[in-house]
């Protein structure tokens, strides 16, 4: 996977809750999950963030305290290599990228 951000379609992509686009975190097992719509995104997997008219490469990580992060690490990415607080998750659309 390549770190430059790919353009997209359209400027602006804002997820709903009804959307395939949103990212959330679900409780399995006491453990935080993270999902893309319903598709469960496991530690490792790779995603790219939408942002200013562009696909932004991402990875779902783990924090040291082992919750679920998502680190950006597109160099057009503000402050990136960052990761993203899972309360910002539904503020960003998503998609999954399959290796």
């Amino acid at each position: 996977m390549t770190n430059e951000p790919v353009p997209s379609e359209v400027a602006t992509l804002v997820p709903s809750d009804d959307d395939e686009c949103m990212l959330h975190t679900v409780l399995v097992g006491g453990l935080p999950e993270l999902y893309l719509g319903d598709q469960h995104l496991p530690v490792g997997s790779h995603l790219e963030l939408h942002r200013a008219g562009c696909w932004h490469p991402a990875r779902v990580t783990l924090s040291r305290l082992l919750s679920i992060e998502v680190e950006v690490v597109s160099p057009l990415w503000p402050g990136a290599p960052c990761a993203l607080n899972p309360k910002d998750f539904e503020l960003v659309a998503a998609r999954a990228v399959v290796r």
